[in-house]
């Protein structure tokens, strides 16, 4: 049986409040062994992580968040998490994926706009 996220949320029945208890404080005991139980993982810490990971990008795309660019506050794209101004070689534009957002801003940290909003990060 494969490891649904969010199959798992919908089996469980959980509602909006938690999954984001979920996201904001972890997951109690009973969630890890069930979704160590789902059998794709060897090791319950990446199966935790995988379900901890889906219901962080459900709160960030679900929680309406503003960002201000240039002196202007703005309401984010939802599931944006960063605003990338031009450079010489691209247009500005708005970044969904924190891996991609982390490399841009490792390389040039004022490119980057971060979008605020809920700071789940462990």
């Amino acid at each position: 049986m494969k490891f649904d996220p969010h199959q798992y949320i919908l089996d469980a029945g959980w509602d909006w409040d938690a999954v984001q208890k979920t996201a904001e404080m972890g997951l109690a005991d009973e969630d890890l062994d069930r979704i160590y139980d789902s059998g794709e993982y060897d090791d319950p810490a990446k199966a935790a992580d995988a379900l901890l990971q889906y219901c962080r990008r459900r709160v960030a795309e679900e929680t309406p968040r503003d960002v201000t660019i240039n002196g202007v506050t703005i309401a984010a794209p939802k599931g944006a998490v960063a605003y990338k101004y031009s450079d010489p070689e691209e247009d500005a534009r708005w970044i969904y994926d924190e891996d991609e957002a982390a490399e841009i801003a490792a390389e040039d940290h004022s490119l980057l706009v971060w979008v605020d909003g809920i700071d789940l990060d462990d």
